[in-house]
Formats: structure tokens, sequence, C-alpha cells
């Protein structure tokens, strides 16, 4: 009998005694494991945050490599990822997103195409995108500018060009999928030409399409006639034959196809010659006219292209007359009919780094001629002739499988340039704080000062001065990314609390950035507008934000030579304040908004009592002061001397009011007991 039974235990026993203790050792390794992560993972938490405060733009592999060792999944240990430090870490930087981008590529069109950096290509940082979004918006741009343009009845006079043509001609949409979650989004606008027989004709489309595309789908805005620069010394002369119009979407936390531009180009016909100017004689004249060719050869009779569920007039021969165009083969050693990668394709668009980098794959070029099939066989104008003979049998596919489809190198100079000076690689980190910081006097200024008005292109301009007035800390984001403010702030303030949801890391960025944290989350608190459940889901940060303010005997006003502790601490007041009557942000001062209830009235009396002697102040006026008040101090806040220094005296108004002697160093208000 064997000896186990003699002592009354079964003879499983072994083998479940050493399963046992090999799941101990396992959870011990597990576990020492999970220490050590957790301990990287704060480490190099820390190191970032430090590098930014440090302003030390340090190289991204320095914390982003160390960082993807600590938060990788360990298969024999699948609970390390849900530690919370570690996931702290890893959604935080996963977070980064459209405000850690590089610096001058933050969209709206993404027209620059450049090598990734592994991080960027991993998408480790969250830089790349989802361009499904952007495709329904450039879907609903095109179908509303077909609309528009038949409304006005252009009738068969319009036609579209350039990328457009392309899509429409090798898809029938703006996009095609080719399977294998491969989709090809071929160009970054919409390009339409109208040919009109004379310059009056022009305008009244031009009043008619505006007029129209404003009733279609909120958010579109066009400009005013343009001659469209940088096609020769005698533009001067040249009649306006262009205008663009565009359609806006800033609802999202992302900046790439937030905007969809349409360009629409007129031309007028000479004979059997399509031209941009009557009596054409200059050679930029006649370089621009020369694109579309002759009417018998290229044009008549028309043809149609699809257009989703619409068809619009195009030309009979669409791969002659873009061949002719130069932009888009005349340096590449393929055809429009085959997708390629140019230097204007984005680079953080997922579809393109898939193109990039498997090339089109022989089962590509079947979707791409059974489409050409499909266009040809419904009547409408296609790249047929790319793929078959002209007695309907199948031309021979490439034989290179993959085909490539990188032809970035044989770019001219100009994108040359674009894509590898200007662009250069910037630290996520570093970006991700310098707009979330940026991004927040432009969110105070627009409290009280935003247009009333959904145009476009004023709210551009009120953009450009707001961005004048706080320059300095701005120039890393475009003018769409500050337009795009909101979202953007949202999404970015989220991300610095939910790392905040770690003590460990709540200790780090109390330690290091406290200014940061705080504003995180009063401008979390004031744009979800709801302090109660705000608190609970981050209570701990909140208690140490309101105690930091409420317990700070300073005010909203500081002195212009205040130091950076001074004006940080001021800004976080006016945060307070405005989180705390959240519900009447966006409204006007002269509304007599809740927000500046608190010391409106007091300084209004203060300001009567500094008027000079004999002078009336009226109560609009009152309300005025007060206003520019804020905005003085929003910007006083916001930048430095320096950055002072360089406004100049036409935007001096704007950010710099004039007001009352003395009324700048009033003390308007004491925000301590504003959680009390």
């Amino acid at each position: 009998m064997p000896r186990f039974a003699l002592l009354g235990l079964p003879l499983l026993s072994v083998s479940s005694s050493g399963e046992t203790l090999h799941q101990e050792r396992r959870h011990e390794a597990c576990h020492d494991r999970l220490v050590q992560r957790r301990a990287a993972s704060l480490d190099v938490f820390r190191a970032m945050l430090l590098e930014f405060k440090h302003a030390k733009e340090a190289d991204p592999n320095r914390y982003l490599r160390p960082a993807k060792a600590a938060v990788e999944p360990v298969a024999e240990c699948p609970d390390l990822v849900e530690d919370i430090a570690i996931k702290a870490t890893r959604d935080f930087v996963r977070g980064l997103g459209p405000l850690g981008r590089r610096i001058n590529e933050h969209g709206p069109w993404c027209s620059l195409n450049f090598d990734l950096e592994w991080w960027e290509e991993e998408n480790f940082t969250g830089a790349l995108f989802q361009p499904h979004y952007m495709h329904l918006s450039y879907k609903l741009a095109l179908k509303d500018t077909v609309k528009a343009f038949t409304r006005c009845n252009a009738g068969d006079r319009y036609f579209p060009s350039g990328g457009t043509l392309i899509a429409l001609a090798r898809y029938g949409s703006l996009s095609g999928h080719l399977g294998e979650g491969l989709i090809d989004h071929v160009d970054k606008d919409i390009d339409i030409s109208v040919i009109l027989d004379d310059q009056q004709s022009f305008v009244d489309l031009w009043n008619c399409v505006r007029r129209e595309l404003s009733q279609l789908s909120g958010g579109w805005a066009c400009s005013d006639l343009q001659v469209a620069r940088g096609r020769g010394d005698d533009e001067d002369s040249w009649e306006p034959w262009f205008f663009h119009c565009v359609l806006v979407r800033y609802d999202r936390p992302e900046l790439f196809g937030n905007a969809v531009e349409l360009h629409v180009g007129r031309y007028f016909t000479e004979g059997d010659a399509i031209v941009v100017q009557k009596n054409c004689r200059s050679d930029a004249c006649r370089e621009v006219s020369e694109e579309f060719g002759s009417l018998s050869k290229y044009w008549n009779p028309w043809a149609r292209c699809q257009a989703y569920d619409m068809y619009i007039p195009c030309p009979r021969s669409p791969g002659a007359v873009l061949s002719r165009v130069g932009e888009y083969s005349d340096q590449s050693t393929g055809t429009v009919a085959i997708p390629a990668i140019a230097p204007e394709r984005c680079s953080y668009d997922p579809w393109n780094l898939k193109m990039l980098r498997e090339g089109m794959k022989r089962r590509h070029m079947h979707v791409l001629r059974w489409e050409a099939q499909r266009l040809h066989s419904a009547g409408a104008a296609s790249f047929w002739d790319s793929w078959f003979f002209s007695d309907g049998t199948p031309r021979p596919l490439p034989k290179l499988d993959p085909y490539p489809t990188d032809t970035r190198h044989q770019a001219s100079d100009k994108y040359e340039f674009r894509g590898r000076e200007q662009v250069g690689v910037s630290c996520p980190v570093w970006t991700f704080f310098l707009n979330f910081l940026a991004l927040i006097p432009i969110w105070l200024i627009s409290v009280v000062d935003q247009p009333h008005h959904s145009d476009y292109y004023r709210i551009l301009e009120w953009t450009k001065e707001i961005s004048v007035c706080v320059g300095y800390r701005i120039g890393s984001l475009t003018i769409h990314s500050v337009l795009s403010y909101k979202p953007l702030l949202k999404q970015a303030a989220s991300n610095v609390l939910s790392a905040a949801r770690s003590e460990g890391h709540l200790a780090i960025l109390w330690e290091t950035l406290p200014v940061v944290l705080c504003a995180a989350y009063f401008v979390d608190a004031a744009l979800h507008c709801s302090i109660p459940r705000h608190d609970q889901e981050h209570a701990r940060a909140g208690q140490l934000c309101r105690s930091w303010v409420s317990s700070s005997k300073s005010d909203i006003v500081v002195p212009e030579d205040a130091d950076g502790a001074v004006r940080d601490l001021a800004l976080l007041q006016l945060l307070a304040l405005i989180a705390g009557e959240c519900k009447d942000i966006g409204r006007r001062l002269g509304s007599y908004s809740a927000i500046f209830r608190r010391w409106d009235g007091s300084f209004q009396r203060a300001l009567r009592r500094l008027k000079p002697r004999g002078i009336a102040i009226e109560r609009r006026e009152l309300k005025l002061e007060s206003y520019k008040f804020l905005i003085r101090q929003i910007y006083l806040l916001a930048t430095d001397q320096k950055a002072r220094a360089r406004i100049d005296s036409q935007n001096a108004a704007v950010c710099y009011p004039t007001l009352y002697t003395g009324a700048d160093q009033l003390l308007l208000v004491n925000v301590s007991g504003l959680y009390s």
C-alpha cells in the first residue's frame, strides 16, 4: 500500500499539491511583477510631468519607451493591465490624442504626409484618428453641393475636377472600400469647376449657391469672389474667378474632418477651348486654361459622374483630362486609376498608413477593376479604359504584388519642404500640456466675447483676434483647433482627471503640476456643469483644488507685474468662479449673467467713485467697462510682459482695453466662500 494511503490521504493529493504550489509561485511572480510595473508606471508619469514643468522638451523616447514597457500586457498575468496605476499611465498616454500631435499638423485637413514615429504609427499616444466621421462630413458636403448647384439651375455647366473627379471616376463617391479594412479617401477638399458665358452669370451663381447651402445644412459659409493667387504677375487684371465655401462641425474632440472646403472655379469657352479669362494672353492665363484641354476631344458629348445616389456632369474622358493637369499623374509612374500616397495624403489617417505599409495587393486591384466595370455598366464616367480593352476584355493587372503606393519621393520641391521641414517631431506630452493651457484662456474669453452668429468667416476673424491676445501660448494651435476649443478642452481636462483617479498619479500631479490639475478640475466641472456629480467622480482632486482656491486671500484682479504664482492662482479663481456659475456660460455680460453678479455691482460703484468729477457714467457704459475689465484680466492672466510688448496698436484695444484710471487695481472679488 502506498505510503500516502497509510496516512489517510488520497493519491490525488500529490498532483493537487503540486498544482497548488505552481499556482502560488505564479501568483507570487505576478505580484512581484505588478509591484515593479506599478512603480515603473508612476516613475515614468512623474518624468513626463517634470519635463514639462522644467520647460525641457526632451526626446520622447526617454519616457515613451519605458511607458510602453510598463503598461504592456503579460500573458501569464492577465490582471496586470487592470491595476489602477498601470491603467492610469496607459490611458493618459493614449488620451494625448489630437492635442499631442505634432506642432503645425493639427487639421482640419491633415494635408501633409511624413514618416511617423513608432508611438504615432502604433497609435500609442492616440495620434491616429477615425476617418469614418470625416467621410460622413465629406459625403454630406458633396451631396449639399450637388443639391445647391441643381437648385441654382447650373445644368451641365458644372463638373467635378481635381481629386474630386478622381474619386467619383474611381468609386462614384469620395472614398472606396477595397476590403480588409482598407478604405481609400481620395482628397482633402471638394473641387468644382463651372463653365459660364459671362462674369455676371458667375456673380449670380455665387449668390445663389451660398444662399442654398446655408439653407441645406447648418454650418455652411462662403467667401467673397476672389482671384486665386499664385498663378502669375498679371492677376491684378483678372476678373474674380474663384470662391470657396466651408462646412464646419466643431462638436467632436477631433480636428481632422471638422471642416470641409468646397472650391469653385469659373471658366469661359472660346471656340474649342476652356479659358480662365476672356482674351487670355499671358503665360499664367494660358497655363490655367490648358489644363482642361479641347472641348471636342475630351468633353463633348458630356458624360455623367455618379456621386453617391446622385449624378453630376463630368468630362467624357476623366483620365485624359486629369493627365493634363499634372498634379495627379505627371510625376507618378502609375495611373490615377490606382490609389497612391501623394505628399498631400494625411499621415495620421490609418487607412493611408495601411496602404503605405502594405501597398495595393492583387485582390485590391480586382476590387478597383470591378468598381470601374460597375460604373461603366451604369453609364457613369469611370477609369474603365485603364482596366479593359476597347472590346471589353480585361487588361493584365500590374505584375507587382503588392503594387507600391508610395509616390511621395516623386513630389515637387514645394511638398518636399512642407512635409519634411515644417512638420518636425515634437514631444507629445509637452505638446498636449502646452495646447491644454493655451485653450483655457481662449475658452475664458469666449465666455463673454464669442460672436453670437454662425458665420464661419466672422468667427474666424474673432479667433484671429483672440489668438493675437494669447499668441505666445498658442503657437502650436491652428485657427481650427482654436475654433474646436470646447470639445478639445473637455477631452484634455478629462484625460488629466482620469489619471488623477489613481492616488499615486494624483499625488504626482499635485506635487509637480498643481495648476494643471486644478485647471482641469474646474474646467471639467464648468463644461459638464454638474458639481455634485463631478465631486463624486473626482472627490480627492476637488477637495485639494477647492481648498487651495478658497484658502487664498488673492483676487482675480492682479497687477501687471505680478509673478507667475500670483497669476496662476488668479486664473484658477476665475475658473472656479465660472465653474460655480456654469449654467450661465456663453451669455454676454450685458444680459446680466449670473457669472458676474458676485462682483459687477461693487465694480460699478467703484467706477463711479473713480470717474472724473462732473462726468456722468451711464449704466450701459458701466456694463461695458465691466466687460472690458474681464477681457483685460483674462489677457493679463494668459500672457506675460514679452507677449504684451508684441501686441501692435491695432490689436491693443481688443487685448488690452483702456479703463478708467485705477479701475484695473480695484478689489473685485474674493472667492474664499465660493465652495464653503
